[in-house]
Formats: C-alpha cells, structure tokens, sequence
C-alpha cells in the first residue's frame, strides 16, 4: 500500500513538471532587457560640463543635466531594438546632438556639444 502511495507522488510530481515544461515551450519565457547608460554632457571647446541639457530616447523627454553635466537613463523594453537618443540645449547656445544606439545594456558616454558661436 505504501510503494503505490509513493508511486502516485512521483507520478503527480512528473506529471506536473511535463505540464510545465510543455507550457514554457509553446508560449517560451518573458523577454525582457534592462538597460542603463549614463555620461557626461561637456562643451566640445573647454571641457566643461554643461548643466540643464535635455536628453531624450525616442523623442521623449528623459530629464536634464546635473551640474556636473552628468545623466542617466534606465529603460525597459521586451524587444531590443535601435533607440534615438537626443541632448537638446533648450537656450540655443549649443547645436543639437543626435544619435542612434542599438541594443545598449550598460554605456557610459561623453557628450561633447559643439557651440552655435
């Protein structure tokens, strides 16, 4: 009586596990990708970093410089794919800066913007 008590555990536990693993190859596991990049935006002529900078991924607004010029941006995306990334000086007084950046995990950037002068 107790070798069928224990068979039938280890027919449940197999069934179980075959169920599971039938469902994670139909419908496969989640996809999803953190990434991080942060930098330093600075004048192309000095050096010195520039506070207030707008960067933005894909057109939306991200934030803004620190004072040491510094940013950083987190993003969550199921599929990998190409991102515009953007540094916007809202005063005019440095040209825009646009690039495009594939699949990034982790980066860390120098940003050099040139002056309109």
């Amino acid at each position: 009586m107790r070798i069928y008590k224990w068979l039938r555990g280890l027919m449940k536990a197999s069934a179980l596990t075959t169920v599971m693993f039938i469902m994670q190859a139909c419908y496969g596991v989640p996809n999803a990708y953190q990434y991080e990049m942060s930098g330093v935006v600075v004048d192309k002529t000095t050096g010195l970093p520039l506070k207030n900078i707008e960067y933005r991924i894909d057109g939306e607004i991200r934030g803004y410089t620190d004072v040491t010029g510094h940013f950083e941006i987190f993003e969550y995306d199921e599929f990998p794919t190409e991102h515009q990334l953007s540094f916007i000086d809202s005063v005019g007084q440095y040209r825009t800066f646009d690039t495009l950046i594939q699949d990034f995990y982790s980066y860390d950037l120098k940003i050099k913007l040139e002056s309109n002068q």
